[in-house]
């Protein structure tokens, strides 16, 4: 089971590696970008009220803004890993999961920059968002 919100970061972290290590189907990476979700709306909780994030010092877990920069980081690398092996599949793959649930949370900060970073890397990728999205 996926770490509850207040769960270490560490804990977060392992099992979001561990996830997107496996991630040949869109039911985990869906899985993943859920839980990144839920921490994205839930890290202001932690950050003072004039602040956006609470700075990580070192001296504490982090909370939910450091447990999502943590699983954010490793979204990021197996977008990266995903574009070098099937480009216009990995943006695919983040276009079913962007409409699926980015697309219908309200206070999403965040995720949503991963599929725009798919989008980003190719101008004919780029492209085929920008039509995905006037649809």
């Amino acid at each position: 089971r996926y770490p509850y919100l207040t769960a270490p970061t560490a804990r977060h972290r392992a099992y979001a590696s561990f996830c997107l290590e496996r991630a040949d189907a869109d039911g985990v990476l869906r899985l993943v970008t859920e839980k990144a979700l839920e921490l994205d709306c839930h890290a202001e909780l932690d950050a003072p009220k004039n602040e956006m994030f609470q700075l990580d010092d070192g001296a504490s877990d982090g909370g939910a803004a450091a447990a999502l920069d943590d699983v954010l980081e490793l979204c990021f690398e197996r977008t990266e890993r995903r574009l070098r092996e099937d480009g216009d599949g990995a943006l695919d793959e983040w276009l079913r999961v962007f409409d699926a649930c980015i697309l219908q949370t309200q206070g999403c900060r965040c995720v949503q920059f991963l599929p725009f970073y798919a989008a980003a890397t190719d101008p004919g990728r780029a492209a085929a968002f920008a039509r995905h999205l006037a649809l």
